[in-house]
C-alpha cells in the first residue's frame, strides 16, 4: 500500500510513525515544503528570548533520522501543488513529478492570518521554526517593538522581548487580551500585570502599516499611530486548505477541512489532521479549529492508525490552552461564559481567589479560578490564572469536561494535598463548593 502524507509537522510525522508501527510493508512518503520535520513552533518565543541557542532543538528529528530509523521516504524542500485522483503533483527545485497514493493524509497546517490593510516596512510574523533564526536576529536588533494582536503568541513574545530589555507595545482590536481564552474579568488580571511592563492599546482597528521617514515602521489605527523599529503581526492563523478545496473536499466555515471521527475527509481514502482541520467541540457540538500541538499529534496518530488499516476514534476537543506572562500562569479549557450563553447552555459561574500553598508555608502566591457549569450542573468551562499550580488544575478540569463530570463530582474528587504544593481545601474544591447545588 502506498500512503502519502503532505506536511511534516506534528500531525504528519505522528501519522507516519503510527503507520510504520502498524505496517512494515506500507510505502510511506512524507512531502515537506521546508527543510525540517517534526518542528515545534511553540518554542520560538523562548528561542528568541535566548533561553536556548541551538536552533535544531526546534525540531525533534532530522529527516535522515526518520528515514533511516523508520524507513519512511522524506521529501524535504518539496511542495505539493495539486491533488489528483490517486496522485499528488509535487515541485522540487522547479522540477515537477507525480507521486501515486492509495491513501493520502493532508497535514498542511496553517499560516499567519494577515490583516486586510496596506502593509509595508519592517514587518515580521512568528510561525515556522525554519525562520526562527532570522526572526531572532531582527528582533534582537530592534529597541522598540510593536506587536499587533493579543493572543497566545503575542503574550509569549511580549514576555521574551521585555526580558531582553525591549520597549514593547501591544495593539489589539479586541476589548481585552486573550479573548479566545478568557472572559473579561479574568483577562483583567492578566492586563493589570502586562501594563507594568508594556504599553497596551485595546479597541484599536488597524488601518495600515507603513514605512516611516525616520526608518521606523508606523502602525496606523483608529486610536492613534504607533511606531517601532519592527512590527510583529500576531493576529491569528488561517488553515492551509487550498489543496483540499481545489480537489473538491468539504471545507468548513472557518476554512478548515471537514473530517469525521476517524479523521477521514469527504473522500474515503483521504484523511486530514492538525491545524488544517475543523473538529468537534465536545461542549457545544459545533465545528472548531484547534491549533494546539498536543491536539495535532493525537489527530495525526488517529489518522495514521486508520490510514494504516486500524480503527480508532478521535473524540473531539475541549480547547485546553495554556500560556504564561512572567509570574502569571494562564490556562483555560471548555467554553467561556459568553460562549456558553450564545450556545444556549444557561451557564452558572463563580470566581474565587485562593492561596496556592498552606498559609504557614513560605512562598507561594495567589490563584484565581473561574468555574462554569450548565443548567444541569455539568462542568463546561474553566479559566485559571495564578502564580503557580495552574497546569495541574487546568488539566484536571479539562478531563472533567471531556468526560462530562458534574460540579458535585469535582467537589468530591480526592485531590492530593501537601502544604508546600496546595491547601487542605484545594482551590478547585473551593470553586466547586461555590457552584454546588445545596442538599
Amino acid at each position: 500500500m502506498k500512503i502519502v502524507i503532505i506536511g511534516g509537522g506534528a500531525a504528519g510525522m505522528s501519522a507516519a510513525s503510527r503507520i510504520r508501527k502498524l505496517s512494515r510493508d506500507a510505502q510511506v512518503t512524507v512531502i515537506e515544503e521546508s527543510s525540517i520535520i517534526s518542528h515545534a513552533p511553540c518554542g520560538i518565543p523562548y528561542y528568541i528570548e535566548g533561553l536556548f541557542s541551538d536552533e535544531s532543538l526546534l525540531s525533534a528529528y532530522t529527516p535522515s533520522q526518520f528515514a533511516i530509523d523508520r524507513n519512511i521516504n522524506i521529501l524535504i524542500n518539496s511542495r505539493a501543488i495539486e491533488i489528483r485522483d490517486g496522485e499528488v503533483l509535487i515541485e522540487n527545485k522547479n522540477e515537477k513529478r507525480l507521486i501515486e497514493f492509495d491513501k493520502l493524509i493532508i497535514a498542511t497546517g496553517a499560516r499567519p492570518r494577515l490583516p486586510d490593510v496596506p502593509i509595508s516596512g519592517n514587518v515580521l510574523t512568528i510561525h515556522h521554526p525554519i525562520n526562527a533564526g532570522q526572526a531572532k536576529h531582527r528582533l534582537w536588533n530592534a529597541n522598540d517593538v510593536v506587536i499587533i494582536g493579543s493572543g497566545l503568541i503575542a503574550i509569549e513574545l511580549a514576555e521574551a522581548l521585555v526580558n531582553l530589555g525591549k520597549r514593547v507595545t501591544i495593539v489589539t482590536r479586541s476589548r481585552q487580551v486573550l479573548s479566545k481564552m478568557l472572559d473579561p474579568e479574568m483577562a483583567n488580571i492578566v492586563e493589570e500585570r502586562l501594563v507594568r511592563d508594556i504599553i497596551l492599546v485595546k479597541n484599536a482597528d488597524l488601518r495600515a502599516i507603513s514605512r516611516g521617514n525616520n526608518g521606523k515602521t508606523i502602525v496606523e489605527t483608529s486610536e492613534d499611530n504607533f511606531e517601532g523599529d519592527i512590527v510583529v503581526i500576531a493576529t491569528g492563523i488561517r488553515p492551509n486548505s487550498e489543496l483540499a478545496r481545489d480537489f473538491g473536499l468539504s471545507i468548513g466555515k472557518d476554512g478548515g477541512i471537514l473530517v469525521d471521527d476517524h479523521m477521514r475527509t469527504s473522500q474515503g481514502n483521504i484523511f486530514a489532521a492538525g491545524d488544517v482541520v475543523e473538529t468537534i467541540n465536545l461542549v457545544t457540538g459545533k465545528r472548531v479549529m484547534a491549533p494546539f500541538g498536543p491536539v495535532a499529534n493525537k489527530m495525526g496518530y488517529v489518522a495514521g492508525v486508520n490510514a494504516g488499516g486500524g480503527d480508532i476514534i478521535f473524540p473531539g476537543v475541549v480547547l485546553t490552552g495554556l500560556t504564561r506572562y512572567m509570574d502569571l500562569e494562564i490556562g483555560s479549557t471548555g467554553v467561556k461564559e459568553s460562549e456558553a450563553i450564545n450556545a444556549g447552555l444557561k451557564p452558572k459561574s463563580t470566581i474565587i481567589k485562593a492561596r496556592t500553598r498552606s498559609r504557614y508555608y513560605p512562598g507561594g502566591g495567589w490563584i484565581w479560578i473561574k468555574l462554569i457549569s450548565d443548567a444541569n450542573d455539568k462542568i463546561i468551562g474553566a479559566q485559571v490564572i495564578g502564580n503557580e499550580g495552574v497546569l495541574a488544575r487546568i488539566d484536571a478540569l479539562a478531563i472533567s469536561i471531556q468526560h462530562g463530570l458534574s460540579i458535585k463530582d469535582l467537589f468530591f474528587a480526592e485531590l492530593g494535598y501537601l502544604p508546600p504544593l496546595s491547601t487542605a481545601w484545594d482551590p478547585l474544591i473551593i470553586a466547586a463548593r461555590q457552584l454546588m447545588p445545596e442538599g
